[in-house]
């Protein structure tokens, strides 16, 4: 038995297959029971030669699972970018103290030394949300939309999602626990009652997951969001959980993962030769965005020089390495 949601939808000229998720940085995997290697084998080869299908998009892949090997040796595979993600094993601490002091620094400050600076500036408040408290969550969630939807615009990563009414009340359904158990936490600090960072965490059996987070800029100066982790690390080790920091190379994960990190890779497939097509004109039109740039000899060609279409742009280039057919396949080694 296995479950393995993909969504089918249209992209300009081009039919995507794509793992059904919020489209932020969420690992794709197949949930399976043991002993299903036949079923996966089954629901692979139903997915990558389903037919009307252009690309087939796959993040996030751990290595050396059975969706890894069967991604990796498609014929079709364009594009294998690699990522990390890390994992604290807190459960293996027995003591917070003897823990911390085996930490380096982060920022050049040990454990609770931006938490005790910043307490200085008023009275400063961590604290979990009552799981019960449907309209703390609420208010919490919109606050916390607002100020990840202004950092996204400053740094050109806004997407659909952060607008979605639909993405909202899910965050606020994973928070209820007014009929169960809630399927996560909001972590909330606040200064003289004023909001200055919210922390979402999903909870699992054996290890919580970072899932979304939102700081007042104004305060960035004081690193709520360090203080604020350092506060969900602490509560995860105290309630015998692992922490998930999700993918990335950010140096907070490393830090408090010790290093502890997880090789994926993110796949991009062509189905058809005219999935090709979408690739080879992605890389014709960076090329072609490079030349003219290198041509006016400065970075304000280089912002003005914009692919076409737009469409177009959205589809991931091939990374740099061996040239397959007049198409680039990336390398596999993790950065």
């Amino acid at each position: 038995m296995l479950v393995w949601p993909l969504v089918r939808r249209r992209r300009s000229l081009w039919t995507i297959l794509e793992p059904l998720a919020s489209g932020t940085a969420d690992h794709t995997s197949i949930l399976a029971s043991t002993g299903s290697e036949a079923a996966i084998e089954a629901a692979w080869q139903a997915a990558s030669k389903g037919s009307r299908i252009d690309l087939f998009s796959i993040p996030y892949v751990s290595k050396a699972t059975r969706l890894d090997r069967l991604a990796s040796g498609h014929g079709g595979l364009v594009v294998a970018r690699q990522d990390i993600s890390a994992l604290a094993l807190l459960r293996q601490e027995p003591d917070w103290t003897a823990y911390c002091k085996t930490l380096s620094t982060l920022s050049k400050k040990k454990p609770g030394a931006l938490e005790r600076r910043f307490m200085k500036e008023g009275a400063l408040e961590i604290k979990v949300l009552d799981a019960r408290d449907v309209s703390e969550h609420r208010k919490w969630v919109d606050w916390m939309l607002a100020q990840k939807r202004q950092w996204a615009e400053r740094n050109g990563k806004d997407g659909p999602w952060l607008h979605s009414e639909g993405y909202r009340d899910y965050l606020v359904d994973l928070l209820d626990g007014s009929r169960g158990k809630s399927l996560a936490l909001m972590f909330v600090m606040t200064l003289d009652n004023a909001p200055v960072c919210a922390n979402m965490v999903g909870l699992a059996l054996t290890c919580a997951s970072g899932l979304i987070a939102g700081f007042d800029p104004s305060f960035a100066k004081f690193s709520p969001g360090a203080i604020m982790m350092e506060r969900c690390v602490k509560w995860t080790w105290e309630n015998q959980l692992d922490l998930d920091f999700g993918v990335g190379s950010e140096p907070f994960k490393a830090y408090w993962s010790r290093g502890n990190v997880l090789h994926n890779t993110s796949f991009e497939l062509a189905l058809s030769p005219w999935g090709r097509v979408a690739f080879l004109a992605k890389d014709c039109l960076k090329k072609l965005a490079e030349w003219k740039a290198s041509r006016a000899n400065g970075s304000e060609a280089q912002g003005s020089v914009q692919p076409a279409d737009a469409d177009m742009a959205k589809f991931p280039s091939s990374l740099p390495g061996k040239s397959v057919a007049g198409l680039t396949r990336s390398g596999m080694s993790a950065q």
